[in-house]
């Protein structure tokens, strides 16, 4: 049977006619039980309320349900079991819900998918302990409403946190509670547009889900190309009406490389020229794998540089807890957008995370995950280099995924269709850009931090076999 049935419709809906009717009640109950499998409100399998308990929902006689039972497991619509009650008998329902809609689109046996953390590493008994100390002892106050843009314990423990950690100077009453990047960007983009900001720049290639919340707000998106060195600060130059740009200097994503000191200094100092704004995405700066620890961007110019964060990479992206860290004058304009957006975020997760963080919990989990993602991808370099020499790896410094460039004489599209094919998934370097310069090489993004050793290994050689699949078979 689902799973995801209730074991009785304890308000189970029924219309049935009322006043003078010709027909029994019994009839009548009967008939209003069997329109609702036949429609498929009542699915098969499906519990059904005890006589006792429907007979005083519909104000009827207990034996007026009795008897309508009887007749429709005589019918074949219901059947009874010992211990198990009476259920809709699967044979004669129409299943109103899709389990295979439920359960997903069936996904691929190995994804490499770029941004995906380790989700069975998830501290479910810190959590839960966490949630139960919450639970035991928030105040009743904050079990109503409270200030949309977070708890206050929250945002304080989590400013000091982000200056110990990533070095960002801030106020809690600066730090801005959200459901995750994307609402993040979509409050922003409101407060830009409402400053007349008209267009803002962003990185090429960048994250897709970046760009719907800015142009929903009329922005105009600047596409500006990134090198070895980061954001290209000659390219966005060129564009007086770029009010704003947005950036992922600790691990570029996708390209993973990161932006070089003198680029981060002719960035900021852009800003300063031009009276400019820079939001920069630490998605998963957390993870610096093996290399010397590079602090936020925010650090260096506060009052110009918005800084958001995220716990869709440290624990989960089902927890839909980000935020934004502004400077005072673009923090009151988030002030006064918040109402007219939304009623704030789950006060207990807030609260449950600021435990984690206040604890030490979160941190020692993070210790423990940096330590398996760094043998992750350590194996997915020497599968690369042994499965596909020619294959130049960059990006793999940082963060949770790497880019793997492919020769000059394969194509990128067909790479990923064959891997497809052999149930692999992967993204090319073309699905995150904006257009595409005919010039671009081919590569693929590599995502490790959710696959095992024997994903990865046979993954790639999965992938070297797509590859040489392309070149046996030209276009």
């Amino acid at each position: 049977m689902s799973t995801f049935l209730p074991e009785w419709a304890a308000d189970l809906y029924l219309e049935l006619p009322q006043g003078d009717h010709p027909h029994p009640v019994q009839d009548r109950v009967r008939s209003a039980l069997k329109s609702a499998i036949r429609s498929g409100r009542l699915a098969g399998g499906s519990k059904l309320p005890p006589s006792r308990e429907l007979a005083a929902e519909l104000s009827c006689s207990r034996s007026a349900v009795v008897n309508a039972y009887a007749q429709l497991v005589a019918e074949g619509y219901l059947e009874t079991r010992q211990g198990s009650g009476t259920r809709v008998a699967r044979a004669r329902s129409v299943p109103s819900v899709n389990e295979a809609w439920i359960n997903g689109e069936q996904l691929p046996r190995i994804s490499f998918s770029a941004g995906v953390c380790d989700l069975s590493s998830f501290p479910r008994a810190d959590w839960q302990h966490a949630v139960g100390y919450v639970m035991a002892t928030v105040p009743l106050s904050e079990l109503y409403y409270t200030e949309p843009v977070g708890t206050r314990r929250f945002r304080a423990v989590l400013a000091e946190r982000l200056a110990r950690v990533r070095g960002v100077v801030t106020d809690p009453r600066r730090v801005h509670v959200c459901a995750g990047t994307v609402q993040a960007v979509s409050l922003l983009a409101r407060t830009f547009a409402a400053r007349g900001i008209t267009a803002v720049a962003v990185e090429n290639p960048s994250w897709p889900r970046l760009r719907p919340p800015l142009l929903s707000e009329g922005l105009r998106i600047i596409p500006v190309r990134v090198d070895e060195n980061g954001l290209v600060v000659s390219d966005l130059a060129r564009h007086s009406d770029a009010a704003a740009v947005f950036v992922t200097p600790a691990h570029q994503f996708p390209t993973g490389v990161t932006m070089s000191p003198s680029r981060r200094a002719e960035l900021l100092d852009w800003a300063a020229r031009t009276d400019g704004l820079v939001v920069e995405d630490d998605y998963d700066a957390e993870f610096n794998l093996g290399t010397a620890q590079i602090g936020a961007l925010q650090m260096l110019d506060p009052s110009r540089v918005i800084y958001l964060g995220t716990t869709s990479k440290i624990l989960s992206p089902a927890l839909r807890l980000g935020w934004v860290v502004a400077p005072p004058a673009v923090s009151a304009e988030l002030d006064r957008a918040r109402p007219g957006v939304d009623l704030g975020i789950s006060v207990i997760e807030q609260q449950a995370m600021a435990h984690l963080m206040s604890t030490g919990k979160l941190d020692r989990h993070l210790r423990q995950t940096r330590q398996m993602y760094n043998r992750r991808r350590n194996l997915l370099v020497s599968a690369l280099r042994a499965c596909i020499p020619d294959a130049q790896i960059m990006g793999a410094r940082a963060g949770l995924h790497l880019i793997a460039r492919l020769p000059p004489d394969v194509d990128e599209s067909r790479v990923v269709a064959e891997a497809a094919k052999r149930s692999v998934g992967v993204f090319g370097l073309g699905y995150y850009r904006i257009g595409r310069p005919r010039s671009a090489p081919g590569a693929l993004v590599l995502g490790y931090a959710s696959l095992n050793d024997t994903s990865i290994t046979t993954g790639v050689q999965l992938i070297a076999e797509s590859i040489e699949a392309v070149r046996g078979r030209p276009a």
